[in-house]
């Protein structure tokens, strides 16, 4: 995550603040991500569960 702290602050002009509530936002994201794909792939196994989480967030 250190590369979108300049990315951010250079091309979309973002503040301290700014990038704090990103980090945070990317933070909560991740944690629910590994509890959600974690029972996924103890219910379903690991690749039915990767092949859904794929699919799911592809755009139609």
């Amino acid at each position: 995550m250190t590369y979108l702290a300049p990315f951010l602050r250079d091309l979309a002009g973002t503040g301290p603040a700014e990038l704090g509530v990103v980090f945070a936002v990317a933070g909560v994201a991740g944690l629910a991500g590994g509890q959600l794909g974690g029972r996924a792939a103890d219910r379903w196994g690991a690749d039915r569960a990767l092949l859904v989480g794929v699919t799911g967030v592809s755009p139609s």
